[in-house]
């Protein structure tokens, strides 16, 4: 996930590229992954959820906000047959002829954010002006990295120990513990 941020009104836009599912099993409806990402990020004004590349579903969560009219703007990011009206709207960005596809290629987790980069200049060219661009990607392996380091620490400190205990008092050297 990314979170594009404008300098008019502050506007926040959540960037997400959809979850896979498991192979027979249907992914989750746009709809849902909407209603998700409302109550997630609150603050949020629009959210682009991705398929991809291939295709880009934009929707306004902050009805109040009308910063963007994203029936005007698919055409922008996508190609001119694209649209929708001012909350929805749905476009096509590989298909853009501005879309560095040697760059970027197929969107995946690992060049997401490079995507969301890539929209941002988009929107930028439409004569937004881009305060920031943010990676707000919850790093799936970050528990399991953290849990090896600790574990590391505490081998180490074990091994350090036991040797300190081996060097400074003889009743803890192997040739006396074999012997007792």
């Amino acid at each position: 996930m990314g979170r594009i941020t404008l300098a008019e009104h502050g506007t926040q836009i959540i960037t997400a590229l959809a979850t896979h599912s498991a192979p027979g099993k249907p992914r989750m409806p746009t709809g849902k992954a909407i209603e998700f990402f409302g109550r997630r990020f609150p603050d949020a004004h629009y959210v682009f959820y991705c398929f991809g590349s291939s295709l880009m579903v934009a929707r306004r969560l902050d009805h109040a906000d009308t910063t963007l009219n994203l029936g005007a703007m698919m055409p922008t990011l996508g190609t001119e047959a694209d649209g929708g009206h001012a909350g929805a709207a749905v476009c096509r960005p590989d298909a853009n002829p501005h879309y560095p596809t040697r760059l970027i290629g197929r969107v995946r987790a690992t060049n997401f954010q490079k995507f969301s980069r890539y929209l941002a200049t988009r929107l930028a060219d439409s004569g937004h002006t881009v305060a920031a661009v943010e990676d707000i990607s919850v790093a799936g392996n970050q528990g399991w990295k953290r849990g090896r380091k600790d574990a590391v620490i505490v081998l180490l400190l074990a091994l350090g120990l036991g040797t300190l205990l081996a060097l400074a008092f003889p009743s803890f050297r192997r040739t006396t513990v074999l012997e007792s």
